[in-house]
């Protein structure tokens, strides 16, 4: 879903990490960057009839939605 709350999210958690954790910020910003690029890549999740695919691995449902 496109909307700037996840920017917003992103920019004040990197912020509180500047300057109360600033040894932590070189993981966080790799951490989101990896979690944006998988994003980008993975089908939407927001329609899906989950109750349809609960008997199924978890590995499987990951490769069917692009999430591995």
């Amino acid at each position: 879903m496109k909307s700037p709350y996840p920017a917003l999210v992103i920019a004040l958690r990197s912020l509180q990490a500047a300057l109360y954790k600033p040894e932590f910020l070189p993981m966080l910003l790799d951490a989101v960057t990896e979690g944006w690029d998988r994003g980008q890549r993975a089908k939407s999740l927001i329609s899906i009839r989950w109750e349809d695919y609960w008997e199924r691995p978890l590995p499987e449902l990951r490769e069917a939605f692009d999430l591995a």
